[in-house]
């Protein structure tokens, strides 16, 4: 059974291993200063993330789908859940 918060390693595997896309613990950490990572939270001084704000966030950062390279050029705005309203439900454990 996989566990409700996940420590950045284990957030950082997840990422790479169950959504195939690159992703490394130390680059978790850099986004929690600069802005822009998944929703995280605090036990204490631990950070622990839930699988379902990975997903979430992953969704919200990819583009596409294209056919073309060239296609992706022209569409000056992409399609997030996030930025639309409608949100990604997050179930409370």
């Amino acid at each position: 059974m996989r566990p409700i918060y996940l420590t950045r390693i284990q957030a950082a595997k997840f990422v790479r291993e169950q959504l195939g896309l690159s992703c490394s613990p130390n680059w978790l950490a850099k986004l929690i200063v600069t802005g822009g990572g998944p929703r995280y939270w605090k036990f204490g001084r631990a950070v622990r993330y839930r699988a379902d704000a990975l997903e979430a966030w992953t969704f919200q950062r990819l583009e596409g789908p294209f056919e073309n390279s060239s296609e992706r050029a022209r569409s000056k705005s992409t399609f997030s859940y996030l930025k639309s309203g409608l949100g990604m439900p997050f179930e409370e454990a």
